[in-house]
């Protein structure tokens, strides 16, 4: 028994290595020198080497160990014609051992049917189930069918246990070499094609290229194309919206080449395409149509639905499958890139049928093809107006918000340019320090006089920067706000900002309701937007917004200068004028005023009103104001608008004026609520006691003038007593 079992393993061991032997040197050196041969090699050699071990050594080779032979190369090479042929050559080669061994024996023909049986039935087996699990099945069947066949015709148990055996090792050696040629499939695999986007690799484009050579095929369309701004794609989104737009392009690309074509992709996002073509052939046609499927419609690569516009540059020739083709191509898509990318262009220059580098998207210049997607994507739900114009001032992108403001829906804003609600009032100065300062990249503040579609007009306050790519103005974006009816951000201060229409000056009196004497006129800028006055309140909310507020103030004070020199200020009446605290302060520049003043007028009491809402930004310097007085002893401080402050009460103690002003609101108060107006006796009487003069403004009826008078109030200002006029009154007629 013992030196049964010995023989049992050594032919196990025989016929085993045959297998993994033949093989293995079938695909180290047969698939080398040619591989098509390797699978005859196989199917060829190993039933003959079979046969040979049966009928020269007398290795009892059953027809369980032949099916197991064939389950075995069933599963390691492909199910092709070519296993028919193996069939043939295994029944054959079993047929010849069964003969030399044992004659016409008609056990023979009962071996040889078994094999055949065997075959017919592991084929479908192996076609279920490629992997050990169908080894596994297809070796049971072998080793029960040897079993059957040695109790039927008393053949001895050796040949079942050598199938048994053999069936272990080749199952072992199945399962190693599947996980092996796995691996080397995936590894050429992985070293042939990009693991991104499946196009082929560097090396894999050159295996393709070899493969056509061997079948005569060297000439076509050579194509390098690159994603445009696809950096900002990956620096703005980040590198897995990047990785979606790569993997998007070469989807749409394969979707236009033919089985025979391929794709390459060098890195990032550099590709070469190549398309096999006879000699003669047009190809102007083909790369426009792929350079179409590439750029047309949105990329939908970004979460809620949010979209991407892709340009894409492509530079092609026709030519040999070399070296020197592929370097014409990517020297025409560099000179596509240079011409304003998103453009197709030939390495000879632009064919006949190849268009000039036209944006995909209409009228959007190329080059803001990455501003436009990201604006899209900030600005969708943005509160504040945003738009962004090309550079010719036409607008690409506006939000709904932008749409609300101006009254026009977004399809009539698109293509036209912001001017479509010019109103026609705004000075044209206006426009050129806008033009100035954008045309030099610079960026730029201001105010304009607009009319909606339904011919409202209001104030919009922009501020607008110029777009630039390498050192070039591509575009412009603002943001836009109604003046009145919304709250900004604040913008940076620019010296170049300032009101850039005219200021006129009324005068209103201020009397003295007893003797109905002119005391003082109160100066009143009334400036002018082109034809169009503009309200005070209008004026410097626009200087507060844009933030040129002090400038402002310079230039009223400046063209009041200008005014006084038309007028013949009555003796022993005061000036009242509204000044900034930051004015008052900067004495460098008020000593200047007020000399040229005093040239004019130098027995004339100048009296500076604090405007109250805006003494909040900066308390009055008392020092500097003491200096100011030494040298100009005729001028006087009053706090205006008192009672709208918060902090009205604290700052008339610190700062003890010369004058108070009562906000006009106290008027409406005294009459809506009488217990207030000993609020006001009290105040006044207060103020008598340290000196100070109070003046009540905003009285316009008989029954107001004569409320304040009873209050101790005798100064008055308002229209009961007069408007604001150009004409200077002596007194109240």
């Amino acid at each position: 028994m013992g030196s049964a079992f010995v023989g049992w393993i050594l032919q196990t061991w025989l016929l085993s290595a045959q297998v993994f032997s033949t093989r293995e040197f079938a695909q180290l050196a047969v698939y080398r020198v040619y591989p098509a041969a390797e699978p005859w090699f196989i199917f060829i050699l190993l039933p003959l080497g079979f046969t040979l071990d049966g009928g020269l050594f007398h290795v009892d080779v059953s027809a369980g160990i032949f099916g197991i032979l064939y389950a075995t190369v069933y599963v390691l090479h492909a199910r092709t014609w070519k296993l028919s042929a193996f069939v043939v050559t295994t029944v054959a080669s079993f047929l010849v051992e069964e003969l030399w061994r044992y004659g016409t024996r008609p056990q023979v023909w009962v071996s040889v049917g078994l094999l055949c049986l065997l075959i017919a039935l592991i084929s479908p087996i192996l076609t279920r189930w490629t992997s050990m699990v169908g080894m596994l099945y297809a070796t049971s069947l072998c080793v029960l069918a040897d079993g059957l066949f040695w109790l039927i015709f008393h053949r001895g148990v050796g040949s079942t246990v050598v199938a048994l055996l053999t069936g272990i090792m080749s199952g072992m050696y199945v399962n190693f070499r599947s996980r092996h040629d796995q691996f080397v499939r995936e590894t050429h695999h992985a070293v042939q094609h990009d693991v991104l986007t499946g196009a082929l690799t560097r090396r894999g484009l050159t295996t393709w290229i070899n493969d056509l050579r061997r079948h005569g095929v060297t000439y076509g369309i050579v194509i390098f194309c690159d994603l445009d701004n696809f950096k900002w794609i990956n620096d703005t989104w980040g590198h897995e919206v990047g990785d979606c737009v790569l993997r998007e392009f070469v989807s749409r690309i394969r979707a236009k080449l033919r089985a025979e074509d391929a794709i390459a992709r060098f890195g990032g996002d550099e590709f070469e395409i190549l398309l096999p073509m006879e000699p003669g052939t047009l190809g102007d046609e083909v790369v426009q149509r792929l350079h179409q499927a590439a750029t047309s419609g949105s990329y939908a690569v970004l979460q809620g639905g949010v979209t991407l516009d892709i340009g894409v540059s492509m530079g092609w020739t026709q030519g040999e499958f070399n070296e020197a083709t592929a370097n014409e191509a990517d020297k025409a898509l560099l000179s596509a890139k240079r011409s304003g990318k998103n453009c197709v262009l030939k390495a000879s220059g632009y064919s006949d049928a190849t268009e000039p580098c036209l944006s995909v998207a209409e009228n959007v210049d190329a080059n803001l093809y990455w501003l436009t997607n990201i604006a899209q994507s900030l600005w969708a739900d943005a509160y504040y107006p945003f738009v962004l114009t090309d550079a010719h001032g036409q607008i690409i992108v506006a939000n709904q918000a932008y749409a609300n403001l101006v009254g026009r829906n977004r399809e009539e804003l698109q293509g036209n340019k912001p001017s479509i609600s010019r109103s026609g009032k705004t000075p044209r100065r206006v426009y050129e320090s806008m033009w100035n300062n954008l045309s030099h990249g610079r960026p730029w503040s201001g105010c304009l006089l607009n009319r909606r579609k339904d011919g409202g007009e209001w104030w919009e306050v922009a501020e607008l920067f110029p777009v630039t790519l390498s050192g070039q103005i591509v575009g412009y974006w603002g943001l836009v706000q109604d003046l009145h009816h919304a709250q900004f951000p604040e913008v940076v201060s620019r010296e170049y900002i300032r009101w850039h229409g005219d200021i006129d000056w009324v005068f209103q009196p201020i009397f003295d309701a007893a003797t109905e004497e002119v005391v003082g006129y109160e100066a009143l800028a009334r400036p002018k937007w082109g034809e169009q006055d503009v309200s005070p309140e209008t004026f410097f909310r626009i200087a507060e917004k844009l933030r040129f507020y002090s400038q402002a103030d310079w230039d009223c004070l400046d063209s009041l200068l200008e005014r006084l020199e038309e007028v013949s200020w009555p003796k022993g009446v005061r000036l009242f004028l509204n000044v900034y605290v930051a004015s008052l302060s900067d004495t460098g520049r008020m000593r200047d005023w007020l000399s040229k003043f005093y040239q004019q007028h130098p027995d004339v009491i100048c009296v500076f009103e604090i405007l109250e809402h805006h003494h909040g930004q900066q308390e009055i310097d008392l020092n500097h104001w003491y200096e100011l007085q030494l040298e100009f002893p005729l001028i006087e401080l009053a706090q205006d608008d008192f009672g709208a402050g918060e902090q009205d009460v604290i700052r008339l103690v610190n700062v003890m004026p010369n004058w108070v002003k009562l906000d006009r609101a106290w008027v409406s108060i005294a009459e809506t609520h009488p217990e207030s107006r000993d609020l006001l006796y009290a105040m006044t009487r207060w103020a008598r006691a340290q000196g100070i003069r109070v003046i009540g403004e905003g009285l316009e009826t008989r029954s107001q003038a004569d409320m304040y008078m009873d209050l101790g109030i005798s100064l008055h200002q308002g229209y009961y007593w007069s408007h604001p006029g150009q004409q200077l009154v002596a007194s109240q007629k």
